[in-house]
């Protein structure tokens, strides 16, 4: 579990035990980044893709290659890529592998990453790398599916039901051959690549959409000029929006305290103890003036500062101070246990 999302966690804790209910929210949706496409000129054994200009650590990187192999054979991914999924033509026609990974930036990529495959011969491939910043980096993944056709001019990526709302999905689309292909109506598209080379042709093309929900999202569907391919898959990968700290006021977690001499013109200082806030607050003070025991207070007028100097007033009485943190979500005041008892000045030195 990374350290923000423990933070919360704890946030969370100690507003149970403050008796306020804080829960995690979520930001606004994944926001596209950058984008780079590869594709073969011809067969090939592994495929170079180019880090997306502009990547910054934390980003959430998705990988989609449409690989010209059956699914017997092994696609070995870069280290640090995980798979989310991978579908694959009927095996009696075209050769079609249609795969995704995605990968946390850490600042320290190279300047590509390489894909490589064990088949008998050599294929043609394409594909590319997208980036998306505000992706939760603990579960980036929210939920997939994916679909193979044949012979359609339209190419599936079947419908996906998200568990949070402001999901970015992903549409990814392949076949084998150069046909041009439409994106579907209501994304935008991020690449289309072509692999060349015959037999070895193969197009790959990335999309994406807000969804708002949770909910399904329905089935999006890319279209193909003239006749239909012999293997063609798509599928739907959708992000989670990152977690962000609630709005909530101030905790306090350790009171004020009243430090000082407690002597008729001496000066006291209000401690106001530790709180937590998840933006810088700002502080009032108000000083109580109670009796021998601590009860019965009553606010010094003009008494806001964060000191105050001891008078005559206040001999054998007890002093309070009420700390009130403040930020945008609001406002909680906490008040110091009594002073000791006031004493009159010490006498002069001899």
């Amino acid at each position: 579990m990374n350290f923000r999302r423990r933070l919360v966690l704890w946030i969370a804790c100690l507003s149970v035990v403050a008796g306020i209910i804080v829960t995690p929210a979520l930001g606004a949706p994944p926001a596209f980044r950058a984008v780079s496409g590869a594709a073969t000129a011809g067969p090939s054994s592994s495929l170079t893709i180019a880090v997306p200009v502009g990547v910054l650590p934390g980003d959430v990187m998705l990988a989609a290659l449409d690989i010209r192999v059956p699914a017997g054979a092994a696609i070995t991914p870069p280290a640090g890529w995980t798979l989310v999924r991978r579908d694959n033509n009927d095996p009696v026609y075209a050769s079609l592998s249609q795969a995704v990974y995605f990968r946390i930036a850490d600042g320290l990529e190279p300047s590509d990453y390489a894909w490589r495959w064990r088949f008998s011969q050599g294929v043609g491939a394409a594909g590319g790398i997208v980036a998306y910043s505000g992706v939760d980096r603990l579960t980036p993944i929210d939920v997939h599916s994916g679909r193979v056709s044949s012979y359609s001019r339209r190419i599936v990526a079947p419908s996906v039901t998200t568990t949070t709302p402001d999901d970015l999905i992903v549409a990814l689309f392949g076949h084998d051959g150069a046909k041009t292909t439409t994106s579907p109506s209501g994304t935008i598209e991020r690449w289309d690549g072509v692999a060349t080379g015959g037999r070895s042709a193969a197009r790959s093309k990335g999309a994406d959409f807000v969804l708002p929900g949770p909910g399904a999202s329905g089935d999006k569907v890319a279209v193909t000029f003239g006749s239909g391919s012999s293997s063609a898959i798509g599928q739907l990968v959708a992000l989670r929006p990152e977690l962000v700290d609630p709005p909530f006021a101030p905790i306090n977690i350790v009171p004020p305290s009243v430090e000082g001499t407690p002597h008729v013109g001496q000066i006291r200082t209000a401690n106001r103890g530790l709180w937590w806030s998840p933006e810088p607050p700002s502080f009032a003070y108000q000083w109580r003036r109670c009796d021998a025991s601590g009860l019965n207070c009553l606010d010094i007028f003009g008494a806001t500062a964060e000191i105050y100097q001891l008078t005559s007033g206040d001999l054998g009485s007890t002093l309070r101070v009420v700390v009130t943190a403040r930020n945008s979500a609001g406002s909680t005041p906490a008040t110091s246990a009594p002073s000791p008892v006031i004493d009159p000045p010490p006498p002069p030195p001899p």
